[in-house]
């Protein structure tokens, strides 16, 4: 929604989740603070990384909640019971649209 009347050209790519990553990745398992800010794809984002995210302690995610997550078929609520039943909790905000979570 944020392209209307701007010029751009559009790519597929392969994609991949986060654990499926993590796992040919297992080096970068360290991992304290997450930022997702992807246009309406973070209900999708946290759900390719749950695996990690239910074994992690001591980590913040801070994730975008803008109206693009709507037209994604997720809401705000959803997103919210994704990250808490994964063992996070609503600690603040940084603005109106940026919540932080946190594991302990």
């Amino acid at each position: 929604l944020n392209m209307i009347g701007k010029d751009f050209t559009t790519e597929k790519i392969k994609c991949i989740s986060f654990d499926n990553w993590l796992k040919e990745n297992p080096q970068y398992d360290a991992i304290g603070f997450i930022k997702l800010d992807i246009q309406g794809a973070e209900y999708k984002a946290v759900k390719g990384m749950q695996e990690f995210l239910k074994r992690s302690s001591d980590i913040t995610i801070v994730c975008e909640y803008e109206q693009q997550l709507l037209t994604m078929g997720y809401s705000f609520k959803e997103l919210d019971d994704l990250l808490k039943s994964l063992g996070f909790e609503h600690i603040g905000n940084i603005s109106r649209s940026d919540k932080i979570f946190y594991k302990g």
